[in-house]
């Protein structure tokens, strides 16, 4: 899915001298997911696989300001109706959230990157929860120099 993103980026950068104005080019797309995941903190501390299931929603948004001259491309992930089971406990759990990432590149050549990303496995009744948080953030000037970095990621059991 990135892969198209960047050539599609690609392409329209490569279109950029025939814009005058801001271009905005969206895609809004509903992908079904079905995936395992380890919860530390299930079955009562031991750990177990989580398999869940539902749909993926994804918004994707390219901005391109010829008359400035930035590029911005935004990303919006969020599981919508998902839902899990545990593989030895049969625990019920959904899965919520977002992730968020963006790109933007100025005309003097700055390339900021962030992504956030903020992922839920909600037990039902008994079952734990469990939290995934990321933060990522970096800035690099044209000649390559990285004036700033951040990087937190933190899992939690509740």
């Amino acid at each position: 899915m990135r892969q198209l993103l960047y050539v599609v980026l690609a392409l329209v950068v490569s279109a950029l001298p025939a814009l005058s104005q801001a271009t905005t080019l969206t895609t809004n797309i509903e992908i079904p997911i079905n995936i395992g995941l380890f919860v530390p903190c299930a079955a009562g501390g031991a750990g177990e696989t989580v398999t869940v299931a539902g749909t993926l929603h994804v918004l994707n948004i390219i901005t391109i300001d010829a008359a400035a001259g930035i590029i911005r491309l935004q990303e919006h992930f969020n599981p919508t109706g998902v839902v899990g089971t545990g593989f030895t406990t049969s625990d019920k759990y959904r899965g919520t959230g977002i992730t968020r990432t963006s790109f933007n590149l100025t005309p003097a050549g700055t390339f900021e990157f962030t992504h956030i990303n903020r992922f839920n496995i909600i037990g039902q009744g008994r079952a734990a929860n469990f939290a995934v948080r990321e933060t990522v953030h970096t800035t690099v000037l044209a000649d390559g120099t990285v004036t700033s970095t951040v990087g937190n990621f933190t899992t939690e059991c509740k």
